[in-house]
């Protein structure tokens, strides 16, 4: 029965049961007598099924509760669960229970039976390393005369167990039997030393000299330092639980201290939260909480590793001239106090990781440090976890103000949100303004607003008459933090126009190696005056912000300093100008040679640099004439130009025109001036605004022609053609695209003759003489190959497969509509793209393939949606009209027309709105309105020969004539 105890639940062979109870040495009856003890053991439990028999295996089955070994090892590990969760009374009372089963050693009279003895030494093993954890709990709960009856019994059977003969001492000494606690140390050291020859361990002794000393080692008195929590704690649940998953994913077997490192600028509120989830966790540390502030915002007045280890241990009866002068020694004595203690210690405020070291305990215990500084060196030394602190999320930022007002302002929501986000969503800033508002209650919400909103935000941010609650006062402690030449640094960042900066533009701004300035911005991200974002880049806090601005507005090199920094975003600038959009002509042309500072070897690489700066350079052509920029501004504005074209947007492009030509009337510089006009004329453009283009066109050449630059007059005329063909002006466009013409080749500008010679292919289109237009372009594609500027190329091709239909020539109408579509899609220019969509799908009705001209046409309509001009919706809604009447669909042609008219006359698109009028005619007369048509057809063949659209004018005169014809014969132009 003992062979099957031991294995109880499990199966056992009958080869091992014979080899067990005949030594190894069975006689032949073996099996068959091993049969019949297992049919007497069957009888003797009074059930078959108690002992359970499977091919050469026997099994015994023990109900719940009937095999005390069992029930006193769930015991055990039901204690030691309560006990790390903190449940100390539990984890006692289940080990006084378990240790209750044991009337006698684990199988007595059966240890020769090998399998049992094993088994006996196992329990037997268990049972001692409970009894002391069950000694341990009691002790900590105060049971010192009431171990003793229990120790000494068990010191007996174990006389060289030193932890049973220190838990002995300890509740001698604990129960005011100083001298024989120094008794049981003296017979202890004499039984080991004579025994055994060897003297009592560094633990026992460490006891010994604790008790000579009087230390007052008491249990009933835990450390339970954590400081109140704070008032009105709110959000964060994301990183409580990512706190929370730190901490669950932190076990390790060999019990090395947890430590979490909590990072942030000043203010963001680091101890709150350290602190809030400190006491969430406490109960898993039942040997108490230790909190200390370091000081490190200061850098003279922080704790050195003696004083805060001095301050730890006084937590456990140390006075301070006990703890040893020398730090090694002094954070010895720490470990060796907390050792087997499971602690929670939260260290506040540290600077350093030297600082830290020598606090972290041994053993399993948990650390959480809070600091403005990451503390590297801990995470990659020490193990630490780390947790960089960013502000509130906006809506936890105005729970939390709104809790912390109460009900005076829960009236005035849309104010109390404003205030928080003005507050930059940082805690402290946030009970500051809190804590301002509750002094003036009958003032309501919106005169702090006002303020924040106001010019000083730091100065809102702070209580009257006590500067030292402010943000700035918790920014200055960051600020002085650092070294000088990293303050400088920061000061200077304050002067940046834009939100974010690169690495390159602050060596450039600083007058620094890009090294150099790589590390100071890395010292500063390590201390949150400035975030590191996943581009490469960097930028500020909002208050942050301020607060460098503030800084710099007293600096004495800022001027030096943005002369250096606008210099060159300009230089950068104009190399990437080059590079990318040679065809334009910039201000700096034909000046001296500089180097720019930017490594720009390729269209790609140029491409990435404005892309990432670009924000920042709009910034700083907003901003420069108030930063005595002008200069830099103009030339800024005017490198951007061909950017500005491709890749920004129209309001954008807008505001940088209009800063450029303010700062070129601060300067005086008439070529600036040309320049922005330039600028606005083609922003207008974009925008269907074609009046005011043409009113800044004019202004340019005029301007151009007074101070006798003649290649920037030519150009403004040669732009001019472009939105006189526009406004329907058809005549003005062919005389000002042949004078453009004609001057270029005067000047032997061969890249612009080229330009002018496409922009005469468009107006000869526009006045329907497509055969011509089909010889002017393919005389450009002859001579000048494939164009420089890439959007020029693919409008060239547009045109060229416009030409090409409109003479009957589609299939190689279809080749390079084709060609324009894939560019177009390459540059992202959906104008284009949307064009050579429409004219590809009018291609295809012609040819008879009306399902795909009907989906090139619900793609050209998607691609105009996304362009967001007025004039491409409406020639996009031309081409759905012109499907509908192929298609005798008069109510869908009308609708279609009537749209596209609108958005036509709305915007000055001559061309499109008499190809909407012509439609509008058609559809009119297929719906039976031929009255109403014959109006559209009549007004459409005015406009057109008014505006010289010949092929127009003859369109919508066959519709006057012969309506029904004109139906049968009418296609697109």
């Amino acid at each position: 029965m003992a062979l099957l105890l031991v294995r109880a639940g499990s199966p056992v062979s009958v080869d091992i049961l014979i080899d067990a109870l005949w030594n190894g040495a069975p006689p032949p009856s073996a099996r068959r007598t091993l049969s019949v003890y297992i049919s007497r053991l069957r009888a003797f439990l009074g059930a078959d099924d108690r002992v359970e028999a499977t091919s050469g295996f026997y099994a015994l089955c023990p109900r719940l509760g009937e095999l005390d070994s069992w029930t006193f090892r769930q015991l055990v590990m039901e204690s030691r669960v309560a006990r790390e969760s903190g449940d100390r009374p539990t984890a006692m009372n289940r080990m006084r229970d378990g240790l209750a089963l044991w009337r006698s050693p684990a199988y007595e009279g059966l240890h020769d039976l090998a399998l049992v003895a094993a088994e006996a030494g196992v329990l037997e093993r268990l049972r001692l390393s409970a009894f002391e954890e069950w000694m341990d709990l009691e002790l900590d709960a105060g049971h010192h005369e009431g171990v003793l009856d229990q120790l000494e019994p068990m010191i007996a059977e174990h006389p060289y167990r030193e932890r049973l003969r220190a838990q002995q001492m300890l509740a001698l000494y604990r129960s005011g039997r100083q001298a024989d606690a120094l008794e049981a140390y003296r017979k202890t050291h004499q039984l080991l030393v004579t025994d055994l020859g060897v003297h009592p361990s560094a633990t026992l002794t460490e006891l010994h000299q604790r008790i000579l000393a009087g230390d007052p080692m008491s249990s009933t008195i835990k450390p339970a330092q954590l400081p109140l929590a704070v008032r009105g704690f709110s959000g964060r649940s994301v990183e409580l639980d990512r706190l929370d998953d730190m901490l669950a994913g932190s076990g390790d077997p060999s019990n090395a201290v947890t430590i979490i490192v909590i990072s942030g600028m000043g203010g963001v509120g680091k101890t709150a939260l350290a602190l809030h989830w400190a006491r969430r966790i406490a109960a898993a540390y039942p040997d108490g909480q230790l909190y200390l502030d370091l000081r490190g915002q200061s850098e003279h007045d922080q704790l050195t590793p003696v004083a805060a280890l001095a301050k730890l241990l006084q937590a456990f009866g140390l006075k301070p001239e006990q703890v040893p002068a020398d730090p090694v020694a002094a954070a010895g004595l720490f470990r060796s106090r907390v050792a087997g203690r499971r602690l929670l210690i939260m260290l506040d405020n540290a600077r350093s990781t030297d600082q830290i070291r020598p606090l972290l305990p041994g053993g399993d215990c948990a650390v959480v440090v809070t600091s403005r500084h990451r503390l590297s060196d801990l995470r990659v030394h020490d193990g630490a976890l780390s947790m960089d602190l960013d502000g509130l999320r906006p809506a936890e930022a105005e729970h939390l103000l709104a809790e912390l007002l109460g009900d005076a302002h829960r009236s005035e929501p849309s104010v109390v949100a404003e205030i928080a986000r003005l507050c930059g969503c940082l805690p402290l800033a946030l009970r500051i303004a809190a804590a301002r508002l509750a002094e003036q209650p009958e003032r309501g919400s919106g005169w702090l607003r006002d303020e924040l909103a106001g010019d000083d935000r730091l100065g809102a941010l702070q209580m009257d008459g006590d500067e030292g609650v402010a943000v700035r006062a918790a920014f200055d402690l960051s600020y002085r933090s650092v070294p000088p030449g990293i303050q400088r640094l920061f000061t200077l960042l304050g002067l940046f126009p834009g939100t974010d900066f690169g690495v390159d533009a602050v060596a450039a701004l600083a007058g620094l190696p890009r090294s150099a300035a790589r590390r100071a911005l890395g010292h500063l991200a390590t201390v949150h005056m400035v975030r590191a974002r996943p581009d490469g880049r960097y930028d500020f806090h909002d208050l942050i912000r301020e607060y460098a601005q503030n800084l710099a507005a007293d600096c004495e090199e800022r001027q030096a300093a943005r002369d250096r920094l606008y210099a060159w975003y300009a230089r950068g600038a104009e190399k990437a100008g080059r590079i990318l959009y040679p065809q334009f002509l910039m201000l700096s042309q034909g000046s001296a040679p500089e180097t720019a500072d930017p490594d720009l070897p390729d269209g790609t690489a140029a491409m990435t640099w404005l892309d990432s700066e670009f924000v920042a350079l709009a910034a700083a052509i907003r901003h420069g004439i108030r930063d005595g920029q002008a200069e830099g501004t103009i030339r800024l504005a005017d490198a951007l130009r061909g950017y500005l074209m491709h890749r920004a947007t129209l309001s954008d492009w807008l505001v940088i025109t209009e800063a450029a030509m303010a700062a070129a009337g601060t300067v005086g510089d008439p070529r600036a001036e040309v320049a922005a006009h330039m600028h606005a004329a083609t922003a207008y453009g974009l925008r269907d605004d074609y009046q005011r283009s043409i009113q800044h066109l004019l202004l340019a050449f005029e301007l151009a022609q007074r101070i006798g630059w003649t290649i920037s007059a030519t150009m403004a005329q040669a732009n001019l053609a472009g939105m006189y063909l526009l406004t329907g002006e058809i005549a003005l466009a062919h005389r000002a695209v042949l004078h453009a013409k004609d001057t270029f080749l005067e000047l032997g500008n061969d890249e612009q003759v080229t330009n002018a010679m496409l922009n005469l292919g468009v107006v000869l289109v526009e006045m329907g003489r497509p055969a011509e237009a089909v010889e002017t372009i393919a005389e450009v594609f002859a001579k000048a190959g494939k164009l420089a500027m890439p959007s020029k190329w693919t409008a060239a091709l547009v045109t060229y497969g416009l030409a090409l239909h409109q003479s009957g020539q589609h299939q190689l109408a279809r080749q390079y509509l084709t060609q324009a579509l894939e560019h177009s899609r390459r540059l992202g220019n959906h104008a284009l793209e949307t064009l050579a969509l429409a004219h590809l799908a009018a291609v295809a009705s012609d040819e008879g393939h009306h399902d795909q001209a009907w989906d090139l046409a619900n793609q050209a309509t998607i691609s105009a949606q996304v362009c967001g001009q007025a004039r491409i919706e409406a020639v996009t809604l031309n081409l759905t009209a012109f499907l509908y009447i192929r298609e005798g669909n008069g109510v869908g042609a009308t609708a279609a027309a009537a749209r596209a008219y609108d958005l036509a006359r709305g915007v000055g698109a001559r061309r499109t709105e008499i190809e909407a009028l012509i439609s509008l005619a058609l559809g009119r007369h297929l719906v039976g309105e031929g009255r109403t048509g014959t109006e559209s057809a009549r007004h459409a063949n005015e406009v057109a020969a008014k505006c010289g659209y010949e092929g127009l004018a003859r369109q919508a005169a066959e519709i006057l004539a012969q309506p029904q014809a004109a139906l049968n014969r009418y296609r697109i132009s």
